[in-house]
């Protein structure tokens, strides 16, 4: 299998450094305004929470959606919501209901005041997709609050039970700077906020559309009505990092919704691709009483064959046939060749003391999304949006752990994050990096051959569904100084997130070919490219394999500004106001425009164009501030440029 990518750059010349120093001012100048601006840029703003999580009875039932987790503050609405849709917990049952005793609500601050009420649900016309809250429902009338503890318990002692869908619906009484609400990681799908940015034009807008991965932290207390299944599987747990040949034992905790004590059996199935592996395991789950759960630990114990391989496992109650249980996936793998990646995302290019000295076998790979920092790029941004993250800073390791609070470099969570990162196993045996000139008359262009290997280890074919379905990546990075220390920064994407045509199954390898042009690169510094194969943000986005290779000294080509044309690139009007389209003109060969918003997304771009572009207003979805890119090549050399534009709704 072999996959060849082309890539090509951007240059900017010596003579423009003084220009874009200037740029990088005046841009944050405006960034400095965003805070006051924000209210018509947009109306949330997000910073990172207190990292706190909750210590609950496991015994008293939780509808949720969060994870537990104080991972980001809210604010700046005044009217929140979550919708707690309790019947689609259970769709093969059309009778689940929900009887609720109460609400938990997690706040950031002591003494925070807000009334609640209870709504049930409205549909737009013709389109049961978009729904908001219709009226408050019998029992749900608004109730003044404090929240004093955290969580706070809510009642509503009127309320008429039992439930399928409703709406808990919050407004702050006194909505000052900094009344923040608490959310934790999440779709965003179910938590909505009051967006009444367009006057007479106020809606509900949930989380998941404002572009933001997290719901807000309520819980609602009480348990489900079911007349046919009555068994819930809260957890199905094997040890992490499990290699050939070993023996481990399962956990699980179950839940009875029923009302009277259950006695069942889970049966657990093991197998592989090859069917080498092909056993079951019987956890008797025995008297769990009604309301209440039970976790079990296997008293028995599987043991995995001594080759490396991808696990199946199903799981299937046996008094209970009709409750389905997906099949899980494990890894048990062995090889140990790849490098570990911890990755950083900072608002500008200081405060690196939470990085561990301690570089064995530890790559720390930095990213600048904001656009005022001297070192940004868009780059950075797009890299940012793949976690779906709110606020910086961020911190992420081998792709599966995620931190989003400022953590000293000898704090407990990032040692324990990096050691289990350590330990974890790949089923890529070996790689090796070719680096060649592509073509002696153009010596700038580099052809870097990479090739992937898998000698012993057996995998399910992959697909968008599965367990594994990794994704390539490959970057440049330049080596910088920070604070009397050499990281590594991105400089620009050769392969973002490449789909790969096949699995890289037992004795089978993969071969790509990159393209990179050197004539962008400072000849003066050092520069690595870093390769990966993760699997998506869905899927977990662990990454299973990762290298770097560098580029040696003598290769990179300078800069010379007698090579290049100098672009006089035009858009106007700027500031962009209401029902004005967005000329651009001033380039003299074909060229690709794209606009970005100030989190680095991308909103809308075009084909090769060689004459003036014309963007409509309707493609800026806010006032706020967006920079326009454009990509041109000319006498064999790659430009692109960057400019900022303001748009007034």
């Amino acid at each position: 299998m072999k996959l060849f990518i082309t890539s090509s750059g951007y240059y900017i010349s010596g003579k423009q450094k003084i220009i874009n120093f200037l740029v990088h001012l005046i841009i944050l100048f405006f960034l400095m305004l965003i805070p006051i601006m924000s209210n018509a840029i947009s109306p949330l703003q997000v910073v990172p929470g207190s990292g706190i999580k909750d210590i609950e009875d496991s015994k008293i039932y939780q509808f949720r959606y969060h994870n537990l987790a104080d991972d980001y503050h809210l604010s700046g609405p005044t009217i929140w919501a979550v919708r707690f849709n309790f019947k689609a917990a259970y769709p093969l049952a059309d009778s689940a209901t929900f009887s609720l005793n109460s609400f938990k609500i997690y706040n950031p601050y002591q003494n925070m005041e807000m009334r609640v009420s209870l709504w049930n649900e409205q549909y737009a016309e013709n389109n049961d997709l978009i729904y908001f809250p219709g009226s408050i429902i019998p029992g749900g009338d608004w109730q003044n609050i404090t929240l004093f503890t955290n969580p706070t318990n809510i009642v509503f002692p009127e309320i008429q039970n039992p439930l399928q869908v409703v709406w808990l619906v919050m407004e702050l009484t006194t909505p000052i700077t900094g009344k923040y609400i608490s959310a934790s990681e999440g779709s965003g799908k179910n938590s909505f906020y009051y967006n009444t940015t367009v006057h007479g034009n106020e809606y509900w807008q949930s989380l998941f559309s404002a572009g933001f991965a997290c719901e807000i932290r309520i819980s609602a207390v009480g348990d489900f009505n079911l007349l046919n299944t009555d068994l819930e599987l809260l957890n199905f747990t094997l040890p992490e990092n499990i290699l050939p040949s070993s023996t481990v034992y399962p956990s699980v905790t179950v839940y009875n919704h029923s009302n009277f004590p259950i006695t069942d059996t889970l049966s657990v199935h093991f197998s592989d691709p090859m069917l080498q592996l092909d056993q079951y395991l019987l956890i008797p789950l025995q008297n769990i009483n009604t309301r209440d759960s039970l976790r079990v630990v296997s008293s028995e114990g599987i043991t995995f064959n001594r080759e490396p391989t991808e696990v199946k496992v199903s799981l299937a109650f046996k008094n209970h046939p009709s409750v389905v249980l997906p099949a899980r996936y494990y890894n048990v793998f062995m090889e140990t060749g790849s490098c570990h990646l911890i990755e950083y995302f900072r608002r500008y290019t200081f405060e690196t003391d939470d990085i561990p000295r301690d570089d064995s076998g530890l790559h720390h790979l930095l990213y600048i999304p904001n656009q005022a920092d001297y070192l940004s790029c868009l780059g950075a941004s797009q890299r940012f949006n793949f976690y779906q993250m709110n606020s910086l800073p961020q911190t992420v390791v081998d792709g599966y752990k995620r931190f989003h609070l400022p953590l000293a470099a000898d704090s407990e969570q990032i040692l324990t994050a990096i050691s289990s990162a350590q330990e974890k196993r790949s089923f890529i045996s070996s790689s090796e990096t070719r680096i060649n000139i592509l073509d002696p008359d153009n010596p700038e262009n580099l052809l870097l051959n990479i090739t992937l290997s898998n000698d012993s280890t057996t995998l399910f074919e992959w697909s968008s569904t599965s367990a594994i379905y990794p994704k390539f990546f490959a970057a440049i990075f330049e080596e910088n100084n920070f604070e009397n220390r050499s990281l590594y920064t991105l400089k620009k994407w050769l392969v973002y997130n490449e789909p790969i045509s096949s699995t890289i199954n037992l004795h089978s390898s993969m071969e790509i070919d990159l393209i990179i042009n050197t004539s962008e690169l400072d000849s003066l510094k050092s520069y690595r490219v870093y390769y990966w194969l993760q699997n998506s943000y869905t899927n977990g986005g662990q990454v299973f394999y990762a290298k770097c290779a560098t580029l040696p000294y003598g290769w990179t080509v300078a800069n010379s500004d007698d090579n290049l044309p100098r672009p006089n690139l035009k858009i106007y009007p700027n500031p962009l106001n209401n029902g004005q389209s967005l000329k651009i003109s001033g380039f003299t060969s074909p060229s690709v425009f794209t606009v970005y918003n100030l989190k680095g997304q991308k909103i809308f771009t075009t084909g090769l164009i060689n004459a003036e572009v014309n963007v409509p207003f309707e493609v800026f979805p806010a006032s706020g501030i967006y920079f326009v890119q454009s990509e041109t090549s000319e006498r064999g050399k790659a430009i692109k440029q960057i400019k900022k534009i303001s748009i007034i709704k």
